[in-house]
């Protein structure tokens, strides 16, 4: 499953950041326009600037997200390390509002001695607040909530060193439920505790149980990270450093976790709920053309695998015979193909069948851009022929998606859509999934 015990984390964060900020600007302002500590007070205007504090804590946030105010820690939170990553975002933000005040200085006009006061004032606020959220969280985890459950391979040093590692540092909200000292009894741990992550942790001599490791979990829907032995190396680059000191490299982690998550979501929940208004008259035509043609009923409810393999009831508009699977079973739908409805087909020429997945989207169990979710008695034959197939499960389901806007729609190259859709899980970003919505507008339209 995707780990969520990095949510919290970000939730708290973000409150944060929003209070402190907020605290910040009005503090600066207070300063410049009260007092003469920079010379004589400016203009006291507090309409103007009411007026832009909601555009400017926008501007503030969306720059921390960007100088990585909201990644997960590489090292333990400690009091140096929140501070020299505040003091990096607080003064992009600062740039970023400088530069937004020049820009829009007709609409919203930013003192700049405002602008001077504000990274002298943020920095130990943001800071402030910051630490006091991760105490908050910390105490969160040390009672055993909003942790992630990891399972432990591996003997010798490496393994011991992680353990007592993890023990010692609650405040990762990491918490091991099993220690595998044998590869091959993985897959029943992997059954029985259902782990968000697994760390592989071999002595260099192990190569063999580390190899077979990371084969029994190439299709293990959890993230996995290799603690590699580098007990007989002289130096270490910390940079490298993951969990309190000790070198850990990711091998596959899924992108959606932390600020992306929110993010996508966000842009799932207002863009859907948009496009489900707008396209309501649309569906309401098409409900009635399909119950006039061929009866009830107008929709198709059928099984779908999503997001860590947790299936989900798809909707779409019935675009084929009631009884079109009756004589062949589970088959992927061609073009022209002869089960279909007279209005079915132009339905799925315009992929206007598939507008009810609207409402999946809205529930959470889809997303407006990711790999199609197919059924899950057509995924046991396909992971049969692609080792890599489970793995376009480490990301949401989508309507569309960066296979479908190359052409590789319905019964078309399984492996080609496969490379496709790991392509899209590696290079994910929210501007790659509006590009994918724009050139899926186009080519619906293009019919």
């Amino acid at each position: 499953m995707v780990s969520r015990h990095g949510q919290l984390r970000v939730v708290l964060l973000l409150l944060s950041d929003l209070l402190t900020t907020a605290s910040a600007l009005g503090i600066a302002y207070l300063l410049r326009f009260a007092t003469s500590l920079l010379g004589t007070p400016d203009p006291w205007t507090p309409a103007a600037y009411l007026e832009a504090i909601l555009p400017a804590l926008t501007l503030v946030i969306l720059a921390y997200a960007v100088a990585g105010g909201y990644r997960p820690p590489e090292v333990s939170d400690t009091r140096g390390d929140t501070l020299r990553l505040v003091a990096r975002i607080v003064l992009a933000a600062t740039l970023v509002l400088a530069t937004a005040t020049l820009l829009y200085r007709d609409r919203y006009e930013f003192s700049r001695g405002m602008l001077v006061l504000f990274p002298v004032v943020a920095i130990p606020t943001v800071w402030l607040g910051r630490r006091v959220a991760l105490r908050v969280l910390f105490a969160v985890h040390r009672r055993g909530r909003g942790t992630v459950a990891a399972i432990v391979v591996g003997e010798g040093e490496p393994a011991d060193e992680l353990v007592a590692r993890i023990a010692e540092r609650p405040w990762t909200g990491v918490r091991v439920v099993s220690r595998v000292t044998d590869p091959e009894a993985l897959p029943a741990a992997l059954v029985e505790h259902h782990p968000g992550e697994v760390y592989v942790a071999w002595p260099a001599a192990r190569h063999e149980d580390l190899n077979r490791s990371l084969v029994l979990l190439a299709e293990a829907m959890v993230d996995v990270r290799v603690v590699p032995d580098f007990s007989h190396e002289a130096g270490l680059n910390r940079n490298a450093c993951l969990l309190g000191g000790l070198p850990v490299i990711t091998l596959r982690e899924s992108p959606f976790h932390g600020i992306n998550r929110i993010l996508k979501r966000g842009m799932d929940l207002v863009l859907g709920l948009l496009l489900l208004l707008l396209a309501l008259p649309l569906m309401v035509m098409v409900t009635l053309a399909v119950l006039v043609s061929s009866g009830r009923p107008a929709f198709y409810r059928q099984e779908r695998m999503g997001l860590d393999g947790r299936t989900f009831r798809i909707l779409k508009f019935r675009s084929m015979r009631i009884d079109a699977e009756a004589a062949t079973g589970a088959v992927w739908a061609k073009d022209d193909d002869p089960r279909s409805t007279p209005i079915g087909r132009v339905l799925r020429r315009f992929s206007l069948d598939e507008l009810p997945q609207l409402i999946n989207v809205l529930k959470g169990e889809m997303s407006l851009v990711g790999p199609r979710p197919e059924r899950p008695e057509l995924i046991r034959e396909f992971r049969e022929k692609l080792p890599r197939y489970m793995l376009r499960h480490r990301i949401p389901a989508g309507l569309t998606g960066w296979a479908q806007v190359n052409g590789l729609r319905g019964d078309t190259d399984l492996a080609k859509r496969l490379k496709y859709d790991l392509e899209y899980l590696e290079r994910w970003s929210l501007p790659r999934d509006l590009t994918i919505l724009a050139r899926t507008a186009w080519l619906v339209l293009a019919g």
